[in-house]
């Protein structure tokens, strides 16, 4: 399963921050991003490690 993938201004949007602010961490090194062409990608998962939060579970298969 795929990640889900989340823009800057999407992150600016949800940590109540400006667009700057996000390519800074992003810059700084402090939030972890992919660069997909020219912008930048950043997956739930270190969004979460970002924001101090644990990581949802993955759902496990089970076969009965």
């Amino acid at each position: 399963m795929l990640p889900k993938l989340y823009t800057p201004e999407e992150v600016a949007e949800y940590c109540k921050v400006t667009r700057r602010q996000v390519y800074q961490w992003l810059l700084k090194g402090k939030l972890s991003g992919l660069k997909a062409g020219d912008g930048w990608r950043i997956t739930e998962g270190e969004l979460l490690r970002f924001l101090g939060m644990p990581k949802p579970m993955k759902a496990k298969n089970s076969r009965r």
